[in-house]
């Protein structure tokens, strides 16, 4: 989302520009149709490795040492590239859209 915002909304004049509703609604965000298992299966995967970031976000904060931080640090990048993934198939990205997402990030 953060791709397509810059891409397309962002007021490049203003440091912090004003988000509107009418640009939330032209927000690409795909409702998988309930008809469809594989949709379904992937909005939960991708739901699920959201929850355990979150989780690992929060271990994170408790890291008693460094080599634990930087071990749930390396978990939290892991599961982010696995989210990415899931969101490209969701998407139905090819190859060379992904590099272009990923350039701009």
């Amino acid at each position: 989302m953060g791709f397509f915002f810059g891409a397309t909304m962002a007021d490049r004049k203003e440091t912090f520009p004003k988000i509107k509703g009418s640009q939330i609604k032209q927000l690409p965000i795909r409702v998988p149709n309930a008809h469809s298992p594989s949709l379904v299966a992937l909005v939960s995967e991708i739901d699920a490795r959201a929850e355990h970031i979150l989780a690992l976000y929060q271990r994170e904060g408790g890291a008693k040492t460094a080599h634990d931080k930087t071990f749930i640090e390396r978990q939290i990048e892991q599961t982010d590239r696995q989210i990415d993934r899931l969101v490209y198939e969701l998407y139905e990205l090819t190859e060379e859209e992904i590099a272009i997402v990923e350039g701009a990030a």
